[in-house]
Formats: structure tokens, sequence, C-alpha cells
């Protein structure tokens, strides 16, 4: 079976009160405890296109998982007016999207269940996703790390900071094939993007910057597989993917320019 088939959502949240380790994603002795009084929590969203530009997009798929990687909330969510299920990123179809999907305020509800303001909200470009599920600090979570950003580095000769995908940094970190020619999952997601927060990032700056230069220097002989460059993914029932590449955005809508 597929690793899309294995993670397929459920159509309730899964709530875990004790949990277990994973052993996909271990956890080394090495690692620091999690800070007293906080939460960790990954949360990643995957969206259907609501129309052929890049930023119309509304939540079909809401995943949520532990420190540990064990999941928290799993659901598809129904939206009615679709431009495209991007069947390819999602790995859902309209008829999954339709027909097995809840309400957003169903889900919502669900993910508010597993979240509060003791989380550290844990994910790549987490913005994105605290956006599209209009979570309100304070109240959903207390703060946010970007995976991205603490990877990121600055490019002396184009004089800008450049990331790394998720794809990349697991490919580069975890020696894992993500995003590959297969869709999207986001408990995949949520899971590689706290185990990078676990291995790389709560054990300090010192580790962070080791790993960071490692993934440099993939970058720089060129070792990173193309599908893990999302600006070369194929343009899907014609909408436009390329928020983060004004050269190539053909919507017109605005694009971001990292500074």
């Amino acid at each position: 079976a597929s690793l899309l088939a294995c993670l397929k959502p459920s159509i309730s949240a899964t709530l875990s009160p004790v949990p277990t380790l994973n052993p996909k994603y271990p956890i080394s002795r090495r690692h620091r405890q999690t800070p007293p009084g906080v939460r960790e929590v990954s949360v990643d969203v995957e969206c259907v296109a609501t129309g052929r530009g890049h930023m119309d997009r509304t939540p079909c798929w809401i995943a949520a998982v532990d420190v540990d990687g064990n999941v928290l909330v799993d659901l598809i969510v129904k939206v009615d007016k679709m431009y495209s299920p991007l069947t390819e990123i999602t790995g859902l179809t309209r008829e999954d999207i339709l027909e097995r999907g809840v309400s957003l305020d169903e889900a919502m509800k669900a993910l508010r269940q597993v979240l509060g303001s003791d989380v550290l909200l844990i994910g790549q470009s987490i913005q994105s996703d605290i956006a599209w599920l209009n979570l309100t600090q304070g109240a959903d979570y207390n703060e946010a790390l970007d995976i991205a950003e603490k990877f990121r580095f600055f490019n002396s000769r184009c004089r800008r900071f450049e990331y790394f995908s998720l794809s990349q940094t697991a490919y580069g970190l975890l020696n894992k094939t993500m995003h590959g020619a297969s869709s999207h999952s986001p408990i995949e997601d949520c899971r590689v993007s706290i185990k990078l927060y676990r291995d790389f990032i709560r054990p300090g700056e010192g580790k962070t910057a080791i790993a960071t230069k490692k993934l440099r220097s993939v970058r720089d002989r060129k070792g990173f597989p193309a599908w893990t460059i999302s600006h070369r993914r194929p343009v899907i029932d014609g909408v436009c993917h390329f928020k983060f590449h004004r050269k190539k955005c053909f919507c017109g809508q605005p694009t971001v320019q990292f500074q």
C-alpha cells in the first residue's frame, strides 16, 4: 500500500491523551525535554484551489501531531466551490472532498480542542497555515516556530536570505524522501516538521547552525533532487502556484519576496 493509503484521513479527530513513541520518528535521548508548561504541536494544511491564482486556496485537509508524532487531528474538509482539488498535491479527488469531508466549522472545533494558549505551534511556513485556519495568537497558540526560518541562510552574492523546502530539509538532514512523484500528506509533513524541530532546533542554536551548513553543502553541490524544488513542479489544471517566484507567476496576484 502507498504511504498515502496508510495515512488516509478519518472523519473524526483522533485525540491521544497518553502519547506513545512513534517508531518511525524516535526521539534521541540527547534531545532536551519539552520546556515546562509548553505543549509542542505541529499543524499542516492541504488546500484546494478556488480559482486560478496562487492566493486562491482554502483548506481541504487539516492535520496535527504532538511532539512524539502521534496524530491529534486528521480531517478532510468539505469544500463545495472549488476550481481544482489539486489531486497531484493534496492526494484527494473532488469526490473524496465532497463525500468524506466534514464542515470547516467542525474541523476547526476539533483542532481547537488540541490547541490552546500553552502551545508552541510548529511547521514549515507555519504562518500560511495560521492564516488559512484563522488561528489567534494567545487563544489558539502562544508562539509559532517556522521550520523554514530556522534553516535559512544569507546569500551574500545575491544579498538575500534563501530558504529550503521541507522536502529538501528532510532529504538533506533525515535522508528521507518526501513529496516525490506522489502527493503530499499533512500527517507526514507534521511528523517530519516535529522531528526536525526535536533533532536540530530544540537542542540549541549550535545544532541548528551545523544542520544549516549541511543543507548549504548539499545545495552547493546541486545534490537536491529536482522534485524537492517547488517552482519546478508542473502546473495543475491551469492553477498558478508561483507565490514565491515572481518571474514565473502568471496569475497577476501579489508574490512574496523574501528579504
